[in-house]
């Protein structure tokens, strides 16, 4: 499974999680389980509803940009000072930030 995941690049968990493993005890809590899992699939209601809806993918309010998690969480500069304050550890040691950082094990 290995080899053939390491052929998955364009895959967007495999940007999250590079080497199949479990993702930890799978005694936590459900729902922050499902909200992790949604997270690093990029499939949240925010940027998917618009499948159900038969609408245009939204786009980004501030800069225009395709809406994704990715984009909230790493590219946005509306959502900098943000995340400067919440990942203050992470831009410490690591720029650029990476998904693997926030959304990874």
């Amino acid at each position: 499974w290995q080899s053939f995941w390491n052929t998955q690049t364009q895959n967007k968990l495999h940007l999250i999680k590079q080497h199949i493993q479990s993702y930890g005890d799978r005694q936590e809590n459900r729902l922050l389980s499902v909200l992790r899992t949604r997270l690093r699939i990029g499939h949240t209601f925010l940027t998917h509803k618009f499948l159900l809806c038969g609408e245009e993918p939204p786009l980004c309010e501030i800069c225009g940009e395709l809406l994704s998690v990715i984009h909230i969480l790493i590219a946005c500069p509306h959502h900098e000072i943000h995340r400067q304050h919440h990942f203050t550890e992470f831009y410490t040691y690591f720029l650029p930030l990476h998904p693997a950082l926030l959304l990874g094990d």
